[in-house]
């Protein structure tokens, strides 16, 4: 990956990065030229069902349809049988109207003889009983014709197999409307309500607990917005403390108007709200590279940040005294960090990076994180974001092939699901970034992410333990999309590099 060969080379101290030419270098603003993705193409494949939210949704409505066609093709079965048989049976009858009228004429033509002669005129009675003979006979053939045909219709059964069929027919058709149903309850629409124009380049952006707030970078600076539900309206610059003080990630408080941001030049600061000027911390320095991610414990008496230089490090935060302190560190990759995540109940840390690893963290008796293990997978590729689904299942996305891979949680060890794993649209060969995390939103059991030039939402059902994609993905211009989703995810942003600006949307969860 072109942008992380100069992160990594980390035998050079941070000065190394005081040209702002590197830092574009690394975080992607001096990026190849893309080639212009052909948006009829992409429109045309999304139609088909390209193999990007294509394979397990077409396989479904393949299924569907060839299940149709089956029932279809043993009706039309059932018809062909009945109406050769109806044809035979009607033949038959015909046949013996026919030796019928033949029959009586020839019994006609003697007798006229015979009249003709003055012959044996006491047969009349004979005349009669033979008439009603032939006439009982042929009657008797008709009649157990018409009930053998009658009998082959009823032990076919054809009524009640059309029957039956057609009932299995609109059973599919009620499963396939519960399905179509079930995903439309599980979709989401959504609207894009404002833009704003930045020529600064934005790495990282968030917002506040109650979703008033969104925090972004610019630049060296840091920018405080309101936000209206629709609109973003600057309420503060707050300046950095070098040219290269460029905010690579941030991460605001869930209980209180705070944020934390890791920054380009190695520093950790903390920013308050009091009296609504946003005042920032001291910067702090225990990182010798850029820093990756900054996460919370979920008691927000912990920061832990990741780095370039390979490490994590652990920090006691105080909000109320806007102070870090620095505790201790974890080394066991080999190569920048990219992501973190921490459960719930802050007993797990998880942890990938460019040296292909996911290690898994937990607490010892003394309640410091310290190494568990490596998740075991056979991927010849780094991921540069992950996410919890549950407490026992977690998502973890390819950097330079489109494939999220789920790994669940047997006997303490995560084991990946093959057959859960998802193919998302490869349109490009840039690379992901890091820049754009994965997002799960537990309430509505959303998983939204980013890869290269989509943001796709995958919804998770929890009975049949299946993902699957919901609406049409967001299309965006280039891969340098930096951005997040507010709290309550009702809210997604993001700065767009190639049109320098931001883009809010409204999600609405059906």
């Amino acid at each position: 990956m072109k942008q992380y060969q100069i992160v990594e080379n980390n035998n050079q101290n941070s000065s190394h990065y005081q040209n702002k030419k590197e830092l574009d270098d690394v975080l992607g603003k001096e990026q190849r030229r893309k080639q212009q993705f052909n948006q009829e193409f992409f429109a045309q494949e999304m139609q088909i069902g390209n193999k990007s939210q294509g394979s397990q949704i077409f396989k479904q409505l393949y299924e569907i349809i060839e299940n149709n066609i089956n029932i279809i093709q043993m009706i039309v079965q059932d018809i062909l049988k009945v109406k050769q048989y109806v044809l035979m049976k009607f033949d038959q009858i015909n046949y013996l109207s026919e030796q019928w009228i033949r029959d009586l004429q020839e019994i006609t033509n003697i007798k006229m003889e015979i009249k003709g002669n003055n012959e044996l005129f006491d047969e009349k009675r004979e005349f009669e009983i033979q008439n009603n003979q032939i006439n009982s006979s042929y009657q008797r053939k008709i009649m157990r014709a018409i009930k053998q045909m009658k009998k082959i219709i009823q032990q076919n059964s054809i009524e009640i197999q059309l029957e039956n069929n057609l009932i299995i027919y609109q059973g599919l058709k009620n499963l396939d409307d519960k399905e179509q149903q079930a995903q439309q309850n599980n979709s989401v629409c959504y609207q894009l309500l404002s833009q704003m124009n930045q020529q600064e380049i934005c790495y990282s952006l968030a917002f506040n607990y109650n979703g008033t707030i969104m925090v972004s970078g610019c630049q060296e600076n840091i920018k405080i917005w309101k936000f209206n539900g629709r609109m973003i309206d600057c309420l503060q610059i707050i300046k950095g403390d070098s040219d290269i003080d460029y905010a690579t990630c941030l991460v605001f408080s869930k209980k209180s108007n705070s944020f934390i941001s890791g920054s380009f030049d190695t520093s950790i600061k903390i920013y308050k709200e009091q009296n609504n000027i946003w005042n920032k911390s001291i910067c702090y320095f225990k990182h010798d590279g850029v820093i990756t991610c900054v996460i919370l414990s979920n008691q927000e008496d912990q920061l832990i940040s990741s780095s370039q230089d390979h490490y994590i490090n652990i920090w006691k935060i105080d909000f109320i005294q806007n102070s870090l302190q620095f505790q201790y560190s974890l080394k066991r990759h080999e190569k920048v960090i990219f992501s973190l995540i921490i459960n719930k109940q802050d007993t797990e840390l998880i942890s990938t990076s460019l040296d292909k690893k996911i290690i898994i963290w937990n607490k010892d008796a003394n309640q410091k994180w310290c190494f568990n293990y490596l998740i075991d997978h056979p991927i010849d590729d780094y991921g540069c974001t992950i996410s919890y689904i549950t407490d026992s299942i977690i998502a973890w996305q390819q950097s330079h092939q489109p494939y999220i891979h789920f790994f669940q949680q047997e006997n303490g060890i995560y084991i990946e699901k093959q057959q859960l794993r998802l193919e998302l649209p490869n349109i490009s060969d840039e690379t992901n970034l890091f820049s754009f995390p994965n997002i799960f939103n537990f309430e509505k059991q959303i998983l939204i992410l980013k890869y290269n030039q989509m943001i796709h939402f995958i919804s998770y059902e929890e009975k049949t333990f299946q993902f699957q994609f919901v609406s049409k993905p967001i299309q965006l211009s280039n891969n340098s999309i930096y951005g997040n989703l507010s709290q309550d995810g009702k809210y997604l942003g993001f700065w767009d590099y190639k049109m320098k600006q931001y883009s809010i949307y409204e999600l609405q969860y059906q």
